[in-house]
């Protein structure tokens, strides 16, 4: 910090702790509640990523361990009917064509195919874009090649969801003004693995893929 005020750069360095939000639950529970003083005695600017099943654990004391925890939620590119949002989506074609030049889609719909089915969760976005262009017969990602990616990502999820978890996930979608009385154990799994997705002004809705798949049907 003494070398960042000399070279006028700034004052304090931020540093971003990531990836501690993919932690199992006993390790979590020990890196963010049972040792929480030792991360807030360090004298300096931390921004940790937590899981979020800890933000409805009960008794977790986040918000008394720690200064203002915040929920990064998904990009709402649908709102709690399911009606798409189209600043959001354009806003994911840009995150897109950062990656990936326009002219490798068939189409601009194979584009929003993906986007839809992502559910706003840009690393599933590019998951979705990697499969597609496995896919890929004619050098463009078209429909065919979208379909089995979002098949291949559907399956993946549909190892981390039990039968009980279905009937579970059809009942948030139903009511997803008014989610608290589904939190539970389970629940807080499925936030977890990103089976279930959750947006700001604080919405759940189940992860598009998994509307795909014969169990939630």
């Amino acid at each position: 910090e003494d070398k960042i005020r000399e070279k006028k750069l700034g004052q304090r360095i931020l540093f971003t702790v990531d990836g501690t939000d993919r932690l199992n639950g006993e390790d979590a529970h020990k890196f963010f509640i049972e040792d929480a003083h030792q991360l807030t005695q360090i004298d300096s600017i931390f921004i940790y990523c937590a899981p979020i099943h800890l933000l409805h654990t009960s008794g977790s004391n986040l918000n008394a361990n720690f200064n203002h925890p915040f929920r990064v939620p998904m990009i709402k590119v649908r709102d709690k009917d399911n009606q798409p949002l189209e600043e959001n989506y354009e806003l994911m074609r840009q995150l897109t064509y950062k990656r990936v030049p326009e002219y490798l889609f068939a189409s601009a719909d194979v584009l929003d195919k993906l986007i839809c089915y992502s559910g706003g969760h840009p690393r599933d976005l590019f998951r979705l874009l990697n499969l597609s262009i496995n896919y890929v017969e004619d050098d463009l990602i078209d429909d065919e090649a979208a379909d089995k990616a979002i098949k291949e990502v559907a399956t993946d999820y549909r190892r981390t969801i039990t039968k009980d978890q279905y009937q579970l996930l059809v009942e948030i979608d139903r009511n997803p003004d008014t989610p608290e009385p589904f939190t539970n154990e389970s629940s807080r799994d499925m936030l977890y693995d990103l089976v279930l997705l959750e947006y700001n002004n604080y919405f759940w809705k189940s992860h598009p893929t998994i509307e795909t798949l014969p169990g939630y049907q």
